[in-house]
């Protein structure tokens, strides 16, 4: 099972309480460790150029991936990528990294796109949309149903930034959920991770 898989890599003591940063673990590691566990359907939502997708692709072979983004104006003034211009020139870069492992583009906003998939229908999902709390809030929520028991939650950008709420909803998400062992990537932004009991 996916939960003692990671207990026994990363946390076998247990003298660490959650989050566990993994030392020397980064973004990469998790999308080879998504491959190590034979995990091939998954969801990211926030793809923008698809740099973490590509990853992901290159190390899980034979990846069913959905790519889950807007590509569109986004509303909230902090994102970098504001123009309409600029998100097209994001999805175009996006499907050129991408089209060749034949990832699926799905344009809607998360809370649209989420109701496309069967519950505890996807291996693993990763989580890159809006950072304010309410919506990363609502994505763990919602997307979370969608992981089979034994599949990953992850996302990323789990420090404190201007507007961003991850760490609270993370924390909150966790605690409400009794998920007791989660992780942490070693990284400047660090994606967290857990498995679905």
């Amino acid at each position: 099972m996916t939960i003692e898989i990671l207990h026994q890599k990363y946390n076998k003591r247990s003298d660490q309480i959650a989050p566990v940063r993994i030392k020397r673990f980064s973004r990469e590691s998790l999308a080879m460790l998504f491959g190590e566990l034979g995990f091939k359907r998954g969801a990211e939502i926030g793809v923008a150029e698809g740099r973490n997708s590509l990853v992901l692709c290159t190390h899980i072979p034979d990846i069913e991936l959905y790519c889950v983004d807007l590509w569109d104006v986004y509303y909230r003034a902090q994102f970098k990528l504001k123009s309409k211009a600029k998100q097209e020139e994001a999805l175009a870069l996006a499907h050129e990294k991408l089209d060749q492992y034949g990832v699926t583009f799905i344009h809607k906003p998360s809370m649209k796109a989420v109701d496309d998939f069967e519950d505890e229908s996807l291996d693993f999902i990763y989580i890159d949309a809006d950072h304010a709390f309410d919506f990363v809030m609502q994505d763990l929520i919602e997307w979370s149903k969608k992981v089979r028991p034994g599949g990953i939650v992850s996302g990323h950008d789990y420090y404190r930034f201007r507007g961003a709420g991850v760490v609270d909803a993370v924390n909150a998400y966790t605690h409400a959920h009794q998920i007791n062992e989660w992780f942490l990537t070693d990284e400047r932004t660090p994606s967290f991770f857990w498995a679905k009991p």
